[in-house]
């Protein structure tokens, strides 16, 4: 979690000083919204009309079990009016959000020599 987070860190500074009088067909960087999704973003401009693909998986592990999330995002991009230092976008796609956790849980008996399991999963998912 640490890594990510650093890793997430680094390119909001980067966002945050962008060259003002050049403007790429190619970004990346990191986005977060209901609609965009959130995690690390691709963006590519045509013209006017732009595409952003945005993408965070996540994957733990340990002795007791594992959780996956994961955020996926495809926007459409329109720029209705260009400025110097803000442009104003009309943007629309769709999100994809899952969420995974599988858990095993140990109940012990009174002598504690008996030793029963079973595994908890939980799943949801919003598109």
């Amino acid at each position: 979690m640490i890594k990510m987070t650093s890793i997430v860190i680094v390119l909001m500074l980067a966002s945050v000083f962008p060259d003002e009088n050049n403007v790429e067909k190619h970004n990346v960087g990191a986005a977060v919204g209901f609609v965009t999704g959130y995690g690390l973003s691709y963006r590519h401009w045509f013209n006017r009309n732009g595409f952003q693909a945005t993408c965070a998986p996540y994957y733990n592990k340990d002795q007791y079990g594992s959780e996956l999330i994961v955020s996926l995002g495809a926007t459409g991009l329109y720029k209705v009016k260009e400025a110097k230092y803000v442009d104003l976008l009309v943007y629309y796609g769709p999100h994809f959000w899952y969420y995974r956790e599988k858990y095993r849980n140990h109940y012990y008996g009174i002598n504690n020599s008996t030793v029963t399991s079973d595994t908890t999963e939980k799943q949801k998912s919003c598109f």
